[in-house]
C-alpha cells in the first residue's frame, strides 16, 4: 500500500501470494505464463535453468510479486535497454469489479489482434481490474556481464558523461546516475569522495563489452571523473541490486520518483541536493537517465521531520520538478505525510479519459478507491 493514496475506503483486502505458480514455459519460444502472486526471484530461478531471464530488475526483487510489478508499472536500471513491463508482458488475465474474468493479448509474441489492452491495466495501480495472470517474454542469458562504476566531483560533470555515453552507439544495458547518499551505497563508494558517480553496463560477449567499458571510461575521463572502477562480472547482477535499493536506505523517511528530460537530469538532481539542504534533509538519488526517471529518497534528524514540514518540502520539491517540465510521485511517505499532501501531485493532461474508462471498467468505485491520479 505504499505507492498511491490512502484508500477513500477500505473493505477487504485481497492478499495474491497463493496465486504463485509458473502455468506455461516454453523455453523454445522465449515465453512463459505465469500467476501473479509469483515473485520475481522465483521466476527468476526457473527461467534461469533454461539459459534465460526476465528483464525486470525493480526495488525489493527478491520479494516483489509479478502483479505488483505490474500495477505499478515499476522498473529498475535494465529499463535503459529492455523496457518496462508494458514491454515484456504480451497477454494478460484480470478479474473485473464484478467478478467477471478477462483475457487481453496472448501467449505468443506476434499476437496483433485487437486492442493492446495489457498497457491499459499496466501501471493502473489496480484501479480497472485484477491482474491474476500474466504471458511474459523471457530474454537469453546474455554470455556475459560487465560493468564500470566511475566518480565524479559534482553532479554537472556526471551528467554529462552520462549524456555523453547516452550520445554514441555504444550498446549499454544500463547507465545510472547515483547522486548524495546514495553514492555510498554502491561498491567501493564509501571510500570516495564524490559528489556524484555514474554506472554503466553491458551485457555481450567479452569483446564487445570490453569495447562499451573503454570508450566508456574515456568520456568519463573527458568529463572529469576523479575515479573509474571497473566491476568485475560476478558483481554485475548485485551492483544493479544496489541501484535499485540505493536511494532507499533503511532509515528513509520520503521517497519520490520524479520525471524529466534526459537532458534535465542532472539539473533537476542538483537543485533537489540543493533544496534538500534547505531543509536539512539528507538526500540521495539513483537516475534511470536515459528515460529521465529519478528515484529520491531523503531522511532527516528527529525534530526536522515533522509531517507539515515534510508536506511543505514535497510540495516545493514538485514545484522544482515542474518547473524543469517534470512531475513528482511520492511513493513512500509516514501517514501524517500522506494526509497533508496528494501522492501524484495536480492532475495532467488525460484526467477526463482515465476518469472515464474508471466508470467503465468499475462503475461503483470498488477497486482501490480514490488511490490513483486524481483521485480515482
Amino acid at each position: 500500500m505504499g505507492l498511491g493514496n490512502a484508500p477513500a475506503r477500505y473493505d477487504v483486502a485481497l492478499l495474491l501470494t497463493g496465486l504463485n505458480r509458473v502455468l506455461e514455459y516454453q523455453p523454445e519460444d522465449l515465453t512463459t505464463t505465469v500467476q501473479a502472486g509469483l515473485t520475481l526471484a522465483t521466476l527468476d530461478a526457473e527461467l534461469r535453468k533454461e539459459g534465460q531471464f526476465l528483464p525486470l530488475d525493480p526495488v525489493g526483487y527478491d520479494r516483489t510479486t509479478l502483479g505488483g510489478v505490474q500495477a505499478s508499472a515499476a522498473s529498475g536500471p535494465l529499463r535503459h535497454r529492455y523496457g518496462t513491463a508494458r514491454d515484456q508482458t504480451i497477454g494478460i488475465r484480470v478479474v473485473h469489479a464484478d467478478g467477471t474474468i478477462t483475457k487481453a493479448g496472448g501467449k505468443v509474441v506476434k499476437n496483433v489482434t485487437g486492442y493492446d489492452m495489457n498497457k491499459l491495466y499496466i501501471g493502473s495501480l489496480g484501479t480497472l481490474g485484477i491482474i491474476v495472470e500474466a504471458s511474459l517474454k523471457v530474454m537469453p542469458l546474455p554470455a556475459s556481464e560487465g560493468a564500470l562504476l566511475a566518480f565524479f566531483p559534482s553532479i554537472e560533470t556526471a551528467g554529462e558523461a552520462a549524456l555523453g555515453v547516452m550520445g554514441t552507439s555504444l550498446d549499454t544495458a544500463f547507465l545510472s546516475l547515483v547522486a548524495g547518499e546514495a553514492v555510498h551505497e554502491l561498491p567501493g563508494g564509501r571510500s570516495v569522495d564524490g559528489a556524484a558517480a555514474l554506472a554503466v553496463g553491458a551485457f555481450g560477449q567479452a569483446a564487445p563489452i570490453a569495447r562499451v567499458l573503454r570508450d566508456a571510461t574515456a568520456i568519463c575521463n573527458r568529463n572529469g571523473a576523479a575515479e573509474v572502477a571497473t566491476v568485475s562480472s560476478n558483481e554485475v547482477t548485485n551492483l544493479r541490486r544496489v541501484l535499485a535499493e540505493a536511494p532507499r536506505g533503511g532509515s528513509t523517511t520520503l521517497m519520490a520518483r520524479l520525471g524529466v528530460r534526459p537532458e534535465s537530469v542532472a539539473g533537476l538532481i542538483q537543485s533537489m541536493a540543493e533544496l534538500s539542504n534547505k531543509y536539512s534533509f539528507n538526500f540521495g538519488a539513483v537516475a534511470h537517465i536515459s528515460h529521465g526517471i529519478v528515484h529520491s529518497g531523503w531522511t532527516g534528524k528527529e525534530g526536522l521531520m515533522e509531517a507539515q514540514r515534510q508536506a511543505t518540502f514535497i510540495e516545493e520539491a514538485r514545484d522544482v520538478a515542474r518547473a524543469e517540465g517534470g512531475y513528482l510521485v511520492l511513493e513512500s511517505a509516514p501517514p501524517g505525510v500522506r494526509a497533508l499532501v496528494d501522492s501524484w501531485g495536480d492532475a495532467r493532461g488525460g484526467q477526463a479519459l482515465m476518469s472515464n474508462l474508471k466508470q467503465q471498467f468499475d462503475p461503483t468505485g470498488v477497486l482501490n478507491p480514490g488511490r490513483f491520479v486524481g483521485g480515482i
